[in-house]
């Protein structure tokens, strides 16, 4: 702490404790909260002039090589000297200091990043720089490191990775005798930076990788990463056609940016926020060249001319189109990559995706090449290209896949009953609902027990004896009930928040240590594969008693024992806390057939 205090002029530290007095009396949880609020305000005993230009600081004389752009961050308010009337420029920095200073000069926004490390406290002067920090990972422990020393290299990397830098065409890092010590994961990075002149060598002609950059190389390297992009603070809106972005170099808009308008096409920009193309585009087009965003694409508008994305990269694309008559044109161009893409709308893919999600009921054409495709509810989806693995699940029953010639699917799962038609190839079909239709002939097929389907022509499965003639009856199923989805809602102070369940290990996960003390579990959903009786309890579901009824498919029914919320308003992630290190629910599952299984859902806690 004494060390941040050395960094900045004025320290404001607004400490808020909220103390929740927990009585358990016969099961029921009473509730008594008392609120303090602290403010202090830490002014360092410097005079104001003292902290107005570098010219005050002592060791930075007029002639010392890094004195224009100290002084020029100091007038900014981007960093700051130490009470004893010094700038320290030759000392290493920290990972959090220099976090700080990127956070600062980029002007990064954003939180999320914190929750995971162990060793970054919400309380630490760093907690919110770190938390915006998603350019920088921590280590293998899962600590963050943040009193380490950054080195030269990893500097390179963040600043390379923030700018979008491409990788040297030609071995500029040949001109230092120590190349050899750049680690693998960094010769890139360090070779782009060389090349743009934001860092160099020592005279001695090293570059020194391992060692840890000091507070001038640091707010020099910045500083010319900053001046040599045009630089927008805040979201921007385009709502007028034409091209706008830098012929030459990057331009970084720490922000959102609104596309309202046919016609624009946006070139050479780094978006640090997210980027929304909307409903004005109408059915016009929109252009991206070059085009770096950091958070969500959402589209909302354009039509069948094409929303055209050229050597981008996206890492999140939401298609947002509420008329049931419309169909967008996406089109990933060149060296494009989409990390994953969710449809909701009436979609035209062409190019190259990693991960598309259809979760609503529209019509999809996939043309190009897609990695896992994911249909969870009915639609009508046609390939044209090659996709590694295309599942329906149980709630896309009704499903309709339609097969161009030359198409190809590598895995195909059908977990709901769906319609494969048309031509093109099937490497593997996953056969799990009864009554599926294949026109195609996979290479391999596997059927679920107590199921039948069509492939190539040919019923099979489990065939009813004598060719069926009536509803075929339950007696016999052996096939336990089981849980494929579950969330939490969680009511905190602003807005509601959606965690989802992840399977490890066979057990349900849900991952709540981001959250806050007063934060409330007060809802959810639990999705089973058909209709049975839940009985559910700490540890073992026999300590509960409860029946809670079940239908087939997704249920608005978090499942709390009444023992721990008599007032039905939910429980508070403190009660939780306090009550258990890690709570394991245990959710007894019975069906019509009297089949039962036991699921685990484990909800992970912040520490108490």
């Amino acid at each position: 702490m004494g060390q941040a205090l050395h960094n900045l002029d004025v320290w404001v530290v607004l400490i808020l404790q909220e103390f929740v007095l927990l009585f358990y009396e016969g099961g029921c949880v009473l509730r008594k909260k008392y609120l303090m609020v602290i403010v202090l305000a830490l002014v360092l005993s410097v005079s104001a002039a003292g902290f107005a230009s570098a010219a005050g600081f002592s060791d930075v004389p007029d002639n010392y090589w890094a004195k224009a752009q100290i002084d020029k961050w100091v007038d900014q308010g981007l960093t700051g000297g130490y009470q004893d009337g010094t700038y320290k420029p030759g000392q290493q920095i920290s990972r959090a200091e220099f976090v700080a200073l990127v956070n600062r000069s980029f002007s990064i926004q954003g939180s999320g990043n914190a929750a995971g490390f162990t060793d970054v406290n919400a309380t630490a002067w760093f907690y919110s720089e770190v938390d915006k920090a998603n350019y920088m990972a921590g280590y293998q422990d899962g600590t963050f490191g943040p009193n380490k020393s950054i080195t030269r290299q990893e500097a390179a990397a963040i600043i390379a990775r923030l700018m979008s830098l491409s990788v040297p065409e030609q071995d500029v890092l040949g001109s230092f005798n120590d190349s050899d010590k750049i680690a693998p994961w960094a010769k890139a990075a360090v070779g782009a930076v060389v090349q743009n002149k934001l860092m160099s060598g020592y005279t001695d002609g090293t570059y020194k990788p391992a060692s840890p950059i000091t507070r001038a190389e640091a707010v020099v390297t910045l500083d010319r990463a900053v001046g040599g992009t045009s630089t927008t603070i805040g979201s921007v809106v385009y709502d007028t056609a034409g091209t706008y972005g830098p012929e030459q170099g990057v331009e970084v808009v720490a922000g959102s940016v609104t596309i309202n308008v046919p016609g624009v096409t946006l070139q050479n920009m780094t978006i640090s926020g997210n980027l929304i193309l909307g409903a004005g585009i109408g059915d016009g087009d929109a252009n991206l060249v070059n085009v770096t965003v950091r958070g969500k694409t959402i589209v909302r508008g354009g039509g069948e001319n094409s929303i055209v994305f050229t050597d981008c990269v996206i890492g999140g694309l939401v298609v947002e189109i509420d008329e049931a008559t419309k169909t967008v044109r996406i089109v990933a161009a060149g060296s494009t990559t989409v990390e994953n893409a969710e449809l909701r709308g009436n979609t035209i893919l062409e190019g190259s995706y990693n991960e598309v999600a259809i979760p609503a009921g529209y019509t999809v054409q996939l043309v190009g090449d897609f990695g896992n495709v994911t249909i969870t509810e009915p639609a009508t989806v046609t390939v044209d290209g090659s996709v590694e693995s295309l599942s329906v699940s149980e709630e896309a029953e009704g499903t309709l896949v339609t097969m161009n010639e030359e198409s190809s699917i590598g895995t195909l799962t059908l977990d709901g009953e769906a319609d494969v038609k048309g031509e093109g190839t099937i490497e593997s079909a996953v056969i799990n609902a009864d009554g599926c239709l294949i026109e195609q002939d996979p290479e391999e097929v596997e059927i679920a027990d107590d199921i039948s389907a069509t492939v190539d022509g040919d019923r099979i499965g489990d065939v009813p004896a004598g060719g069926g003639g009536g509803p075929s009856s339950p007696v016999g199923d052996t096939t336990e009930p089981s849980i494929s989805a579950a969330t939490v809602v969680i009511n905190g102070d602003t807005e509601n928040e959606t965690i989802d369940a992840e399977y490890i290990d066979n057990k349900w996960v849900l991952d709540l240590r981001g959250l806050e003390d007063l934060d409330y579990v007060t809802g959810g959903t639990i999705t089973v594969s058909e209709n049975c009786n839940a009985v559910i309890g700490i540890g073992t579901p026999e300590l509960a008693g409860e029946s809670t009824p079940l239908t087939k498919g997704l249920n608005d029914s978090l499942l709390i024992p009444s023992t721990f919320d008599q007032q039905g308003d939910g429980v508070s992630i403190y009660m939780i806390s306090i009550l258990f290190d890690n709570v394991e629910i245990a959710v007894q599952l019975t069906d019509d057939a009297s089949n039962t299984k036991t699921e685990k859902l484990v909800l992970l806690l912040p520490s108490a």
